[in-house]
């Protein structure tokens, strides 16, 4: 019977530390430099919730160490085997991989995990780039397993995205980067291997990406305080679901204009994505305290409260985004939302009174 097998990126388990619970009947392997990140992570981060889950991370795979040898591998309850992956200098690899960078170091051990197997080999990641480095490499890809999202997560996050203020491409850059992505994209893409293993809407997407990155970064490199260039890298970095990086340049941007509601609402969606909820919550009370009348941030912060519990808060939030919407679908979701929240919360006084 073939085996599932996966090889996770460090950002699959920030992302959700229980992965390897989630994933059950597999072989789930663990880069040795994953575990350096982590490390890494947990020391010297900024983000005090990033730490917060590296350590997690850390400790659950210390708690399975104890059950056994990592290097052999761990049986979990789930029916799954987790193995730490060691690369192996002796074996084959891939001359374009750059042992120097621990994104290719990573695809290097998945394709060296590949390559002593028969059964598929899928890479968990969430970077575009190793996506179609592995992609090229003969490998299958996955993005993050997330556990299941509740009606309001599911809702919200339609909510959010289509009414997440942007700001527009500068004309000239958009030109550069429809005009020239044929032939600098193609070129990028044929670095690697022949493309026809890509799927076409894989090699278009990587190919726009690119072209615009290079130009956002060309920008900074000359100008690193170009706020339009900043939130364009950041806006760019969202929609490809990065959202590490686009964390950085938002950033970047309010050190120049602290001020701008929407940048701070895109920086509180990131975290919201990354699951930094208290960082969420804070950038958006101050977008509130600013702009009271800001309802995308209100919004967006019931949603934030309702991850975290706190029910109360969240219907409190959708009120006051109901107040400054007009009658029409975003009204009608808030409203939905609000009567599933109050029904959870009843559901919840229930049971404390059953207890009592």
């Amino acid at each position: 019977m073939e085996k599932r097998i996966f090889v996770l990126d460090t950002n699959a388990i920030i992302y959700n530390p229980d992965i390897f619970s989630e994933l059950e009947d597999a072989v789930i392997y663990i880069p040795q430099v994953v575990l350096q990140e982590l490390d890494k992570i947990k020391l010297s981060s900024q983000d005090r919730d990033l730490r917060f889950r590296a350590r997690r991370a850390s400790r659950i795979l210390f708690e399975l160490a104890e059950k056994g040898s990592l290097t052999d591998g761990v049986v979990l309850p789930n029916g799954s085997t987790v193995k730490v992956a060691i690369f192996n200098p002796n074996a084959d690899y891939p001359d374009n991989l750059s042992l120097k960078n621990s994104d290719d170091k990573i695809l290097a051990i998945a394709y060296q995990v590949a390559q002593s197997t028969s059964d598929p080999v899928t890479l968990v990641t969430n970077d575009l780039n190793m996506l179609v480095k592995a992609q090229l490499l003969g490998l299958d890809i996955q993005r993050f397993v997330e556990t299941p999202a509740t009606f309001l997560e599911k809702v919200g996050a339609r909510l959010k995205l289509r009414k997440r203020a942007r700001t527009a491409y500068p004309l000239l850059l958009l030109v550069i980067a429809l005009g020239f992505v044929t032939y600098f994209g193609w070129q990028v893409i044929k670095a690697g291997n022949p493309t026809n293993d890509l799927p076409p809407e894989i090699q278009q997407q990587y190919q726009i990406f690119k072209v615009k990155e290079e130009e956002y970064k060309r920008i900074l490199a000359e100008d690193p305080n170009n706020y339009e260039a900043l939130v364009g890298i950041a806006n760019l970095y969202f929609d490809n679901q990065q959202y590490q990086q686009a964390v950085e340049y938002y950033r970047r941007a309010l050190k120049i204009k602290p001020e701008d509601p929407n940048v701070r609402t895109d920086l509180a969606i990131c975290y919201t994505y990354l699951d930094l909820l208290d960082l969420a919550a804070s950038e958006l009370k101050q977008v509130i305290e600013k702009y009271p009348n800001h309802a995308q941030a209100h919004f967006n912060l019931a949603v934030v409260y309702q991850r975290m519990g706190r029910i109360k808060e969240a219907i409190e939030e959708l009120d006051a985004f109901m107040k400054l919407v007009p009658p029409g679908p975003d009204y009608q979701y808030a409203l939905q939302l609000k009567n599933q929240l109050m029904m959870q919360m009843q559901q919840i006084q229930q049971n404390r009174s059953n207890n009592t």
